[in-house]
């Protein structure tokens, strides 16, 4: 027993206070010289001998310090106070609760019977009885929930200011320790951090500075979680380089966690640790979530398409974590990312070394990945590759052993969110930025780092979807806009908030600002990876101009101007790249009114040359004043979205002879947005318009679909030719 170690799972601190969920009365309990209370065999005694000036010595009972001593006490008191309600013991301490007066004294009347049964002695003195509040390993519990201890609150509150470096690695344990009552404790200890990394010891007015934000922002206390009151919420956000989880009941938070995402997972795609994220937080806090259901929200809408759609549609390192969280009933819910600004925060300000086990863990399953594709690859006759083609409880019962609670590890599939016209998204998401050779090498190892412009984005929904970007995108994302101090004022406020994004001045009207663009490029970055087409115009209805020289105006900029940007821009596009066209509903081809005009717009070879052959024939008949007569709508704004939609099918075309690889283009409908171009009265928030075409321009390599597709602004594929007009914005 000395030599080999037993092994037994020692309970975290969360899992032994998930047991006085909803408890109103406790007792605290101390086991007295608890190691001593275990006598040694013979064998093992011997192997405790020690030498001493006296002669030589071994133990007959226990003693501190042998590497088996914590699991094999732990067990035996597991053993023995098995089965007594509202009880939970780690090591030496014990806690007793309960709901009631009677049942409280019901289950200390219990653990008192039996420690005298089992001789286990308890020391009176650190004895707490029929408290409403108890210590209990390093924290108070209470009705109210979890909170600090005072005594360890006040000692690092009232601690004076730091002089050797010991000194400070002492507080940034204590602070660890306290990790769970202070969400943003990576960013606030910052300072702290990397004055240990440094020769010299000097404590300078930012460490100070530092020191005293700290101490002002531990939390008073955190809510029990109650397994048996449901409403249980997980909050999750992945930045680019860290992770963030908050749990909530009843909308008190629980706890938090966040942790960094390492070289490697930071070159996941966005929709990758997103997902990721949801199994960090599913691992981190398994003992809440486990065997209940509760809901998942998050900012990333396409998350809902992923989890909805075959695992054999998503990538291998997708299908993993699929099948990983398997074994938790959930449901996701997205909601923007100033709503759940807590976990946003975490995965911003994320700890840099927190929960390594669960890290390890998730880190050990991605061998899952390599393991599935081959039956991906080659699945004819194979009763486990077969599975993949069918719900992901199909796949997971055929790639894994029959689970031993088959209710509890099996998850049902969340309810179809698409509309009877719309066509659900498959989103294999191998990254863009993680392949061994250049079919998926990080951007920044190919000519140049990766780079994005957003046309038309100094205000609205352009300015929107470049702030998103910033968030998701792994390169430089440009702003982009006619005037300089605009574009400029554009910059600094997305600074202000945190973003870095660059500047280049654009007008897609002129054709020589355009090459200027291409040149810098190309110069700069040699090549271009992703283009968001969103520079338009539109006419308000009041509008006074004649409707021939609105025509004019409109068809220029919208479908000429795009036109003429991509004819300079696409040469330089790299394989891979994404390019989206910010269309409309007003693109929608049935907003035309005649069927030979539809016709010869949705032809299947239609050509570049013939949609701007009826671009410039719609101008005409608008100017003589005769375009309803030849079946045109009376907007130009409609007539312009058609056309751009009817042009981002040819150009996805036209890509697919091209050499370079995986080029995609799609249109999108962004939603009936709160903008300028509105006169505000959009229902949707910029923030909410910028998902779909960000998601666009971030779709993973080697996508399925959407290709040349008509998406919607929520990143479902819409019929362009036949599909009737979605009612909602």
């Amino acid at each position: 027993m000395a030599i080999k170690r037993p092994h037994h799972p020692m309970p975290t601190f969360d899992e032994a206070v998930l047991k006085h969920a909803g408890a109103k009365y406790f007792t605290k309990l101390d086991a007295r010289h608890g190691y001593w209370s275990l006598e040694l065999d013979e064998e093992s005694s011997e192997l405790t001998t020690f030498n001493t000036s006296y002669g030589r010595y071994n133990f007959k009972r226990m003693p501190f310090g042998l590497i088996s001593v914590q699991d094999e006490f732990q067990h035996r008191m597991e053993e023995a106070f098995e089965g007594i309600k509202g009880f939970s013991v780690i090591v030496d301490d014990i806690s007793i609760s309960g709901r009631t007066d009677e049942e409280h004294d019901s289950n200390v009347r219990s653990a008192l019977i039996r420690a005298r049964k089992k001789c286990v002695k308890l020391n009176l003195q650190k004895c707490v009885f029929k408290s409403d509040s108890i210590p209990y390993f390093g924290h108070i519990i209470s009705e109210a929930g979890i909170h600090p201890d005072p005594r360890k609150v006040r000692a690092l509150k009232e601690m004076r200011i730091l002089s050797t470096k010991d000194e400070l690695q002492t507080v940034l344990g204590m602070m660890n320790y306290l990790a769970r009552y202070i969400p943003n404790l990576s960013s606030l200890n910052q300072p702290l951090r990397e004055l240990v990394n440094q020769r010299e010891f000097k404590w300078e007015e930012e460490h100070n500075s530092a020191f005293t934000n700290i101490k002002e922002s531990i939390c008073d206390s955190l809510s029990f979680l109650d397994p048996t009151s449901g409403n249980i919420e997980l909050q999750v956000d992945a930045s680019k380089f860290g992770l963030g989880a908050t749990i909530l009941q009843n909308g008190k938070t629980v706890s938090f966690a966040s942790r960094s995402l390492n070289r490697t997972e930071q070159n996941y795609s966005q929709i990758e640790k997103e997902l990721y994220t949801i199994l960090f937080g599913c691992l981190h806090y398994h003992q809440y979530l486990f065997g209940q259901k509760f809901i998942v929200v998050s900012d990333h809408k396409p998350l809902q398409v992923v989890l909805n759609c075959p695992i054999s549609k998503s990538s291998p390192r997708l299908q993993w974590m699929l099948l990983k969280i398997q074994p938790y009933d959930f449901t996701v819910i997205f909601r923007l990312g100033k709503e759940i600004s807590v976990a946003d925060a975490l995965s911003l300000l994320y700890l840099p070394e927190e929960d390594t086990e669960t890290q390890m863990e998730i880190e050990a399953s991605s061998d899952a990945a390599e393991a599935l594709e081959t039956p991906h690859k080659q699945s004819a006759g194979n009763p486990q590759a077969e599975a993949l083609t069918s719900s992901p409880i199909t796949m997971f019962a055929a790639l894994t052993p029959p689970p031993k609670t088959p209710d509890v590890n099996s998850r049902p599939t969340s309810h179809d969110l698409s509309p009877a016209f719309h066509t659900p998204i498959p989103v294999p998401s191998t990254s863009r930025t993680t392949h061994a050779d250049l079919q998926g090498a990080p951007y920044s190892t190919r000519s140049g780092r990766c780079v994005e412009p957003v046309t038309g984005s100094n205000k609205g929904i352009g300015f929107a979807i470049v702030k998103e970007l910033c968030q998701k995108f792994d390169g430089d994302v440009f702003l982009t806009s006619r005037d300089d101090s605009r574009g400029q004022a554009a910059i600094n406020q997305l600074k202000k908030e945190g973003f870095n994004p660059k500047f280049h001045q654009l007008d897609i009207d002129h054709k020589g600002s355009v090459e200027v663009l291409r040149d810098f490029l190309q110069k700069n970055y040699g090549g271009l990876d992703c283009l968001v087409n969103n520079a338009a115009i539109a006419y308000k209805n009041a509008a006074t101009e004649p409707f021939g020289e609105q025509a004019e105006n409109t068809i220029k900029t919208n479908y000429f101007s795009t036109l003429n940007l991509c004819n300079i821009l696409f040469p330089i596009l790299r394989p891979h790249a994404r390019v989206v066209n910010v269309s409309s509903s007003a693109g929608f081809l049935r907003k035309i009114p005649s069927g030979e005009l539809r016709k010869k717009l949705s032809a299947p070879d239609v050509t570049v040359e013939e949609i701007s052959q009826l671009m410039k024939e719609f101008v005409e008949s608008a100017k003589a004043g005769n375009h309803s007569e030849k079946g045109w709508p009376n907007s130009t704004y409609v007539v312009s979205k058609v056309g751009l939609s009817a042009l981002t099918r040819v150009q996805h075309r036209m890509f697919q002879q091209d050499p370079r690889e995986d080029i995609v283009v799609n249109h999108v409908h962004p939603g009936y947005v709160d903008t300028d171009m509105t006169s505000h009265k959009g229902v949707l928030k910029p923030e909410e318009g910028a998902q779909a075409p960000s998601w666009l321009a971030l779709l993973p390599e080697n996508v399925e679909k959407p290709k040349g597709d008509y998406v919607w602004h929520d990143c479902q594929i819409v019929d362009w030719l036949n599909g009737p007009i979605p009612g909602a914005h």
